[in-house]
């Protein structure tokens, strides 16, 4: 809930939701090439800045295999795995 912020009494996302709203087809495609003719990495197309990826090392979400994919389209990206939780890292091990 680090993103729940309370502004004159009332509860905001700290988040730009409607930004993520409105451009869902986009970021939900991005890799998977929606819209486009090839996927995103084929044709070049990478986000530049900083990307955190979280994942749950009991998860099959996120394999080795799928890193070299990741690489192109997230050049700055890091990835941290808690080992003791599935793919729900929140609820799985919450300590961590």
């Amino acid at each position: 809930l680090t993103n729940l912020v309370k502004e004159d009494q009332e509860w905001k996302w700290r988040i730009g939701i409607q930004n993520i709203k409105r451009n869902m087809g986009i970021i939900g495609g991005f890799d998977l090439g929606q819209g486009l003719q090839q996927p995103a990495s084929v044709l070049g197309l990478s986000f530049p800045g900083a990307a955190f990826f979280v994942q749950g090392g009991k998860s099959p979400f996120i394999r080795s295999r799928h890193l070299e994919e990741i690489m192109r389209l997230f050049p700055n990206f890091t990835l941290q795995t808690i080992r003791n939780a599935g793919h729900w890292v929140h609820s799985e091990d919450p300590e961590t």
